[in-house]
This record gives C-alpha cells, sequence and structure tokens, in this order.
C-alpha cells in the first residue's frame, strides 16, 4: 500500500497497467467494483486525457465507481456515495480554489484526516458538472479538461469554459449539496455485453504470485520488489516473468553484469 488508508490503486506501466486491491480487509459490505471500476477510470483518463487536475481525475474515477450492470445490458450511473453526503453535510467544504490546487503531494491527497473531504467534494462537484442541471455544464467541462490538457493556466481555464468565477461556481456547488438530490442515469445498451464469453481467468501458481507482487513493486519504484522477485526464482529459476523483472530491477541498480 502506498498509505495505511488505501483501499485500491491504479499502477501505469509503459508494458503493463496493475489495478490493485485487498479482498482480505474489511470493505465493510462494499462491492469490490467500486474500487475496480474506480482504478479502471484513472486507466481511462491517463489514456485519454493526459494531465488533467488531481480533483477531476478523481472526481470522475469517484462518479464511475457507482456503475453497476444488470442482466448484461442495463446501466445505472451516478449513484449518491453514502459516505461522502454523510461527510459533506458534517464537515466544511474546502474553498474551490484550495481543491482546484491539490496534487498528490498534498496533504489534502495524502494525509488520512484531509483526503476524506478532498474525494468527497471532488465526486459532489463531478457530480455536479456531469447531471445538474440535465448535464448542462457537461460541454462546459470538457472545454476545461481540454484546455488544462493543453498547458493553459487552471484560473485561465475555468473561466474561459465556464464563464465564472471560482467563488461563483462555489456557491453552486454548495447548494447542490444542501438540497441532497442527486440525481442518477438510467439507460440500456442496444445489445448485451459479451464479456463473459471472452474473459478468462487461470489460478497462478505461488512463484507466479510473488513474480506479479514484485513486478508490481518494481513499477512503483519500491526497494521491496527484489524481496518478491527472489522468492519467485527460488520456486521456479526458469519463470520467463520473474527473470525479466529482475534483470529490469538490476538494469536499474547498474549491476549490467548481473
Amino acid at each position: 500500500k502506498p498509505n495505511a488508508s488505501t483501499a485500491g490503486y491504479f499502477q501505469p506501466g509503459q508494458d503493463v497497467n496493475y489495478i490493485t486491491l485487498n479482498l482480505a480487509q474489511d470493505l465493510s459490505g462494499d462491492d469490490p467494483f467500486t474500487i475496480i471500476f474506480h482504478e479502471y477510470t484513472h486507466l481511462l483518463i491517463r489514456n485519454s486525457s493526459g494531465n488533467v487536475p488531481t480533483w477531476f481525475n478523481e472526481g470522475l474515477a469517484e462518479y464511475y465507481s457507482t456503475f453497476s450492470i444488470t442482466d448484461d445490458q442495463k446501466v445505472v450511473m451516478g449513484r449518491p456515495i453514502a459516505s461522502h453526503v454523510y461527510l459533506l453535510r458534517d464537515k466544511n467544504m474546502l474553498p474551490l480554489r484550495t481543491l482546484f490546487q491539490v496534487d498528490q503531494k498534498s496533504p489534502h491527497y495524502n494525509e488520512r484526516d484531509k483526503q476524506s473531504i478532498f474525494y468527497a467534494e471532488s465526486w459532489a462537484l463531478m457530480h455536479y458538472l456531469m447531471l445538474a442541471n440535465e448535464g448542462k455544464r457537461q460541454m462546459q467541462l470538457g472545454k476545461f479538461v481540454e484546455l488544462v490538457s493543453a498547458g493553459t493556466a487552471m484560473e485561465d481555464a475555468f473561466q474561459q469554459s465556464f464563464k465564472m468565477s471560482f467563488d461563483a461556481m462555489e456557491k453552486e456547488l454548495r447548494a447542490y449539496i444542501q438540497r441532497d438530490r442527486y440525481p442518477i442515469i438510467t439507460g440500456a445498451f442496444n445489445t448485451k455485453v459479451g464479456y463473459d464469453t471472452t474473459m478468462q481467468s487461470t489460478t497462478l501458481t505461488e512463484a507466479e504470485t510473488q513474480a506479479y507482487l514484485g513486478d508490481l513493486l518494481l513499477h512503483s519504484n519500491r526497494a521491496d520488489s527484489e524481496v518478491y522477485l527472489k522468492k519467485a526464482l527460488a520456486l521456479d529459476p526458469n519463470l520467463a516473468m520473474a527473470n525479466a523483472s529482475m534483470g529490469m530491477l538490476q538494469v536499474r541498480q547498474g549491476k549490467s553484469e548481473e
């Protein structure tokens, strides 16, 4: 885990992307797919939008984490997240200007007592921009992301896209939260999704398990990757993945002969 409060995370890489979650922990009855959909949204954003603000990245991931599908066809999006709704009732919101300045090094992103309101407010703002007023701000949101990804300064991009100040938007968001009515979207695909026919799974050997854990940590630039890769190679010296990952680790360590 990057930190103690992490329930799951997305680890990108040039060769492979990992979505991680801990099924051993108490998920308090939550559907583990909420974590999977949250992290998968990060992958989609990374592949399509490039450099986006942290609140946008996490807010959209939280928005899509509630995605559900029944009968491989009927979908629901935008369900309110109870923990966020309750928190927004009880805690003071961050000023919108502060929210927009949060990055992955900020205390509001990393410290447990601060990150909860960051995630809740990012979700609420995204829910508002996506669904309030019958989705009238969706086009503005798209323009905002396009401008920020192109390198436009945050405040300039906001003003050009939404035609209003941070303070004015914050007032609208507060009113949206206080109404405590979060619309949802329901719909259905024209044909059933056929992923069950193509999805494949396999049981990993202990050597493969250790190799995957080692490779995940290698992609996170964590030194303890070597411990797991050594375990994998001790169990199966010919395991290609473990050898490849160990070789990459040794390249990074400057051990060219090894």
